[in-house]
């Protein structure tokens, strides 16, 4: 009977090492489901509207992580709530809701969509809100004149 140390000098001696390629794709797959588990993915919901007309609109370079904020006219006068990323905010508390999302991103952009038929006072107050909140790049979304496409 051979002793275990000459067992394991002829098998060192008799084979060359392989490189083995199964672990190494197992090892992707579990690192790509574990980064699809955990990003979470950022959609903006835009609601249909009539946006005014722009001859001079252009689209904005890169609108990654912006604040959309949906100005929807519902007849008369009166604005209660406002559609910012899809969430319902109150009129009076857009400066508050932009303030907090700024804490989270220092390079916060609002994406101002009012609808054609609202009056102006309303979306100037919100650019005011915005002014308050301490964002400083926000980009009012039109039409372009000649292809009935929003610019942004």
């Amino acid at each position: 009977m051979k002793s275990r140390k000459s067992i394991s000098k002829s098998f060192i001696a008799d084979e060359e090492p392989e490189f083995q390629m199964a672990p190494m794709i197992d090892i992707v797959f579990q690192l790509l489901i574990f980064f699809m588990c955990v990003t979470t993915l950022q959609t903006i919901r835009i609601e249909k509207m009539e946006l005014p007309f722009a001859s001079a609109s252009a689209k904005p370079d890169d609108i990654t992580g912006a604040a959309v904020i949906n100005l929807t006219w519902q007849g008369g006068d009166k604005v209660d709530n406002v559609n910012i990323n899809g969430e319902q905010v109150a009129y009076g508390a857009i400066s508050d809701h932009l303030k907090k999302m700024q804490e989270k991103n220092r390079n916060l952009r609002v994406l101002l969509r009012a609808d054609q038929r609202m009056r102006y006072k309303h979306v100037r107050e919100v650019m005011d809100a915005c002014t308050r909140a301490g964002v400083g790049k926000f980009t009012v979304v039109t039409m372009q004149k000649d292809t009935s496409r929003p610019a942004p």
